[in-house]
């Protein structure tokens, strides 16, 4: 058996550097075995209502959800197999979510001001410090513009919130936006990704334990959102009521 979930937890907690943090991380789900990755998933996503959970959730999820996740697609799918069962398996079947799934329709949107300006001249711009300049490159539909643009100390999280809440939106933004340090960890930013149904569905999914029960049932009642989301918002949120009913020891 594998590192306790617990222990987990505090190992991450112990460790506030954000790149150290994530590598050690990264070298835990390489080691660990699927029946102990299914014990880290299952008790994680249960006990999600505390802040420390709630960031080794976010730093996990990232992992899993980046194109080199150390966990490849046939050990998620024995993980999933293994939390059938789990009383919040809807939320852990993001792990076997086809990424390209999104409620949005492929459509075009709306003319980018900038759309003639060559891309290395936007990254530029997304350093710069004009602040018109800086709210127009949030609808670039380039996610490396956007990498750059979220590091812009001139941005604030009303740009990140503009930028999660467009529509239509890249999907790959919306990993970017995750991966944010500055924005990534703020739950304003973290529910507005989760309520654009442009959205990935397993990127969706795997964003719900880091929301409020307030954002859990809106969520749930956004008839915009694919059925598999709001389902799952809606077990997540119940699942936390039963937690608060609980009488304390």
């Amino acid at each position: 058996m594998g590192i306790a979930p617990h222990d987990l937890v505090l190992s991450l907690r112990g460790l506030a550097d954000a790149p150290i943090r994530r590598g050690f991380l990264r070298e835990a789900l390489q080691d660990a075995d699927p029946e102990t990755l299914a014990m880290w998933m299952g008790y994680l996503v249960l006990h999600s209502i505390d802040e420390d959970i709630r960031l080794a959730w976010l730093e996990l999820t990232r992992i899993l959800l980046s194109p080199d996740s150390p966990v490849p697609k046939t050990v998620a799918a024995v993980m999933e197999h293994r939390l059938q069962a789990h009383p919040a398996c809807a939320v852990l079947a993001f792990l076997t979510t086809n990424p390209s799934e999104r409620r949005g329709p492929e459509v075009i949107g709306d003319q980018y001001a900038l759309e003639d300006v060559a891309s290395g001249l936007r990254k530029a711009r997304a350093r710069q410090r004009s602040r018109d300049t800086l709210l127009l490159l949030s609808a670039d539909p380039d996610p490396a513009v956007i990498r750059i643009l979220l590091q812009n100390p001139l941005v604030g999280e009303i740009e990140a919130i503009r930028v999660a809440s467009r529509r239509p939106q890249v999907a790959a933004t919306f990993r970017e936006v995750l991966d944010s340090a500055r924005f990534g960890v703020r739950e304003s930013v973290q529910a507005a990704l989760v309520l654009n149904p442009w959205c990935p569905v397993r990127q969706a999914l795997a964003m719900l334990p880091l929301l409020s029960r307030a954002h859990l049932e809106e969520v749930s009642e956004s008839a915009t959102l694919d059925q598999r989301v709001r389902a799952a918002a809606g077990n997540l949120r119940t699942i936390r009521g039963r937690a608060w009913a609980r009488p304390k020891a």
